[in-house]
């Protein structure tokens, strides 16, 4: 069960807020090429969206419109390549 599944708070409480989500340091993301995009109807479904997050979670404690969690982990030393960085509501 992801955390905020089902509940009011905590990352996932407005559903996935990104395609994928890096939170540790030192990744090496190779897309081979591929493109990672929504699809049209998730794009209307869901406003907040990222295809790569290098954070834990969405918002910073206090911002947007939720609560996501008090302690979020942000990833360093990523490099992402070989790809393309398709269609998002938010931001790639």
């Amino acid at each position: 069960v992801y955390p905020g599944a089902g509940g009011s708070r905590d990352p996932f409480f407005l559903g996935f807020f990104a395609g994928i989500t890096v939170e540790c340091d030192n990744v090496i993301l190779d897309l081979n090429g591929y493109e990672l995009r929504m699809s049209r109807p998730f794009y209307y479904q869901q406003p907040f969206f990222s295809i790569i997050e290098l954070a834990s979670q969405s918002f910073l404690p206090q911002q947007g419109p939720g609560m996501f969690g008090a302690e979020p982990h942000f990833a360093t030393n990523i490099i992402i390549k070989n790809g393309v960085i398709g269609l998002t509501s938010h931001h790639g």
